[in-house]
């Protein structure tokens, strides 16, 4: 399953593809509140598909409280059945994680 051009993603763009056991989500641009409601959808199809979830911010260049509001819901949304990660932030958003104490909650990998 690959929605969206995985290599090719312009600001706001989300991608999703399975990997392995997990589905990887994968954003560009800014995540705020003009991105955080496609990302919620497509995190919504990712937890019906997969008990893993990573998220991809790899490419994203901001993320703000509506944008760590929906990595939030996602990790309520998994559950104690599943796994959500989130992949590859910037020092902006691991600075808005580690204040905000979200990786206590959520494992963020480099």
């Amino acid at each position: 399953m690959v929605t969206g051009d995985w290599n090719r993603l312009d600001d706001g763009d989300v991608a999703v593809a399975r990997v392995g056991d997990a589905v990887v989500v994968r954003v560009a641009g800014e995540l705020d509140l003009a991105t955080a409601p496609a990302l919620w959808a497509a995190l919504e199809r990712a937890l019906i598909d997969a008990h893993q979830v990573v998220v991809d911010l790899s490419a994203v260049t901001f993320v703000d409280s509506t944008g760590l509001s929906v990595l939030l819901r996602a990790y309520q949304a998994v559950g104690v059945t599943g796994t959500l990660k989130v992949r590859g932030p910037n020092a902006q958003a691991r600075r808005l994680f580690e204040m905000s104490r979200v990786e206590s909650l959520i494992d963020v990998e480099s």
